[in-house]
């Protein structure tokens, strides 16, 4: 009797996994944000805004189940059981749970959720309270089919970090999507964080641009996914951007987003953030690290362009970056293999820690293969206090600079902007991305493609008879207003550095 039973358990489980292997398997990915407030009458309130999600790869018909709670000193939020999770059909999933909201573990207040959600939609807000205290959540659910295709797989689950090092293994490459918020009360080229003197001691999305969750996926998961959202947007561009010295994997996540959300980029952003050791002190390691990053660079343009229909490729290179942009570009030039499998869109150079005349000799090559790019421009400064530095560290003029009579870098085939008039910070050498005005002028040239003739802030010049572009410093144009406390910049992402788990804390 045992044994048939068994024999029945058997023949049931691979009949289920027959149909499960025929059925279509979906990206399903589950988010839920808010805010827990705890009211003190004593001392500062305790604020918890939390954002959350989870991918899960579901068949139709499927169910999971998540288990969660958030706290904000003695109150909490919490599924309970659990998180219900079930697709319903390609486009629906159906979600069902209890949210309680609970102080020192005594139920207050709680509601029975169980509503069935299309791709891209969410929830009204929930809240709950109890006088002051509160907590509000609100879920949303996107839906994605997985490839089919022997040999596909499944992105991973766990949450990542990089270190300031390169990865030295057999596979230096990771790819991933990084999830950052910008605040609702962000001003154009500022990077919000918590400051001291504010009492502001722990990031909060409404308030800052903060990493909200990094995620590591395959490389077959990384290009689905891109594919996916490519189909989604309003463009079919992407842009690429490619970060300088001195700079963690995570500051180059949110220059990227903050970059993105600046100047209304409507397609994908994709960053190549190479293993910058993020140290004042280490810029010749750096440079090592960027001579070593060439060859990975590379591999994503062309991956880029071979796993997605993107209709062009936009780059921005950033400081001693555009090392590494202008050696893949010269290396594609002379490869007429490889320059057949990339077509890239407008292509920037912001103030490139190169040498001059090295940059010169290198994009002279570049130009002799007209179909490589769209269009290429440069912005330089007489400001940049750190090209002075690199200046006097390698004794040669670098080609983001400029002199008393001009830029150093003038040259047919290249649209030189000079911003030495716009306002920066103290060393004057972000401002492609920390000055609105420069931004303006980026958002221009990506998203319209216009010239510098039909672009508003600059004015014609010239130096030994060849045209350049000066940018005057004016007020920027406002940003129109928004309706929820933060948005979300997804931000796909390559790199070469050295991975490791995330904290327990942030998984």
């Amino acid at each position: 009797m045992v044994s048939i039973k068994m024999l029945s358990l058997g023949l049931c489980f691979i009949a289920l996994s027959c149909i499960y292997s025929n059925a279509q398997m979906m990206q399903v990915s589950v988010r839920w944000y808010g805010t827990i407030y705890d009211h003190d009458y004593l001392s500062s309130d305790d604020v918890n805004e939390y954002d959350q999600s989870e991918p899960l790869s579901m068949f139709i018909g499927q169910e999971f189940q998540i288990k969660w709670a958030g706290k904000s000193d003695e109150l909490a939020l919490q599924f309970a059981p659990y998180l219900s999770i079930k697709l319903q059909d390609a486009e629906t999933v159906l979600l069902k749970t209890t949210v309680e909201l609970k102080i020192k573990d005594k139920l207050v207040e709680k509601y029975e959720l169980n509503q069935s959600l299309r791709n891209g939609q969410k929830t009204a807000q929930i809240r709950l309270s109890k006088k002051k205290d509160y907590a509000t959540i609100c879920l949303q659910v996107t839906t994605n089919p997985m490839p089919s295709a022997s040999g596909s797989s499944i992105g991973r689950k766990e949450k990542v970090a990089y270190a300031d090092a390169p990865d030295r293994g057999d596979s230096p490459m990771h790819w991933g999507i990084c999830k950052v918020s910008i605040p609702f009360k962000h001003k154009p080229g500022a990077l919000e964080s918590p400051v001291w003197y504010r009492w502001e001691f722990q990031e909060k999305p409404s308030e800052h641009v903060m990493i909200l969750e990094t995620r590591a996926y395959t490389v077959d998961e990384f290009f689905n996914q891109m594919q996916s959202q490519l189909n989604k947007a309003s463009s079919k561009n992407l842009l690429v951007y490619v970060h300088g010295f001195q700079t963690t994997f995570e500051e180059a996540a949110k220059r990227s987003a903050q970059i993105t959300h600046d100047i209304k980029f409507p397609g994908i952003t994709a960053l190549f953030s190479w293993p910058s050791y993020g140290k004042t002190l280490k810029y010749q390691a750096d440079r090592e690290t960027s001579e070593v990053s060439i060859i990975y660079f590379r591999q994503f343009l062309c991956a880029l362009r071979e796993r997605t229909n993107a209709s062009a490729i936009h780059i921005i290179a950033y400081s001693m970056g555009n090392q590494i942009l202008l050696n893949v570009l010269h290396q594609l030039a002379a490869d007429p293999t490889l320059r057949s499998q990339i077509k890239l869109g407008q292509v920037i150079f912001a103030a490139p820690d190169v040498q001059y005349p090295i940059f010169k000799q290198r994009f002279s090559d570049v130009l002799k293969a007209p179909d490589l790019a769209t269009h290429y421009t440069l912005y330089a400064s007489q400001k940049d206090k750190a090209l002075y530095a690199s200046d006097f560290l390698n004794s040669v003029d670098r080609a983001g600079a400029v002199g008393a009579d001009g830029p150093y870098l003038l040259m047919d085939g290249i649209d030189v902007i000079d911003v030495s008039a716009v306002d920066t910070n103290y060393f004057g050498h972000d401002y492609h991305a920390s000055n609105s005005l420069v931004l303006e002028d980026i958002s221009e040239l990506i998203c319209t493609g216009s010239s510098p003739q039909e672009r508003r802030r600059l004015s014609e010049m010239t130096k030994d008879k060849i045209p350049y572009w000066k940018m005057e410093q004016s007020k920027a144009v406002s940003m129109e207003p928004v309706q929820e406390n933060y948005w979300i910049v997804d931000i796909y992402y390559a790199t070469n550095r050295e991975e490791a788990l995330a904290p327990a804390s942030e998984k």
